[in-house]
């Protein structure tokens, strides 16, 4: 969430409205799982997010969450979370 925060910044673009990150960043630009991500997605939809974000390598079971009206989006790498957020 604060990388995507700062490329906001540095597009002059804000963040597409209604969308929750859930990611670690690793030296190399790679996106990781956090602990909790199901428990955070949960939350996040019951305070009216629509879309999440989350890294690939998250557990199959993230995959087939069903969360009413949630659409969840999966990257490898930071370069493929922004494509994510700022073209769809």
């Amino acid at each position: 969430a604060v990388a995507a925060a700062v490329a906001s910044s540095l597009r002059g673009r804000p963040l597409p409205p209604g969308w929750v990150l859930a990611a670690e960043i690793g030296l190399g630009g790679e996106l990781r799982p956090v602990p909790g991500a199901e428990d955070r997605l949960k939350e996040a939809s019951r305070l009216g997010f629509r879309k999440a974000l989350l890294a690939k390598e998250d557990p199959a079971s993230m995959r087939r969450l069903g969360l009413a009206g949630m659409e969840v989006g999966f990257a490898a790498d930071i370069e493929e979370a922004f494509r994510l957020l700022w073209e769809g």
